[in-house]
């Protein structure tokens, strides 16, 4: 998975030309479930706080991660927050501003309408062009 990623920083780097400077990258999961009662979720968990501590030269995510999903339980919110990560109420966080730099979302579990609704909320170059989608695929 870490050689995964830092192939995409590469190209995005080459693609920026720049390629000595490190990506600071927004953190954005959506779609994990509830910890509470999924094992998968608490391994989608683990996967976050792995990514949030990976250190490489190309890359490195923020500190504070985004997570959100509907079926999340309040004891799901606050062991996110005893994470430190953030606890998104709502999923009208997904419109992105135009001067965020990266943003990768990963969405392990989600359906076609959430990304038909990421996409078409930020449907311009600006914004489309700093976002990296890590999901499922929609065929079984």
């Amino acid at each position: 998975f870490q050689t995964c990623l830092e192939s995409v920083m590469q190209s995005i780097q080459e693609k920026s030309n720049n390629t000595r400077a490190l990506l600071n990258i927004k953190l954005i999961c959506l779609g994990l479930g509830s910890f509470q009662s999924s094992r998968n979720a608490r391994v989608q968990l683990a996967l976050t706080l792995w990514m949030r501590q990976l250190q490489s030269p190309l890359l490195q995510f923020q500190n504070i991660a985004r997570i959100y999903d509907p079926v999340m339980t309040t004891m799901d919110r606050s062991v996110i927050n005893s994470l430190e990560f953030h606890a998104m109420e709502s999923d009208v966080d997904l419109v992105f501003n135009e001067n965020e730099e990266w943003i990768f979302l990963f969405m392990p579990h989600c359906g076609k309408s959430v990304y038909h609704q990421i996409l078409s909320s930020n449907w311009n170059t600006s914004k489309l062009s700093r976002l990296i989608i890590f999901g499922n695929r929609f065929s079984f």
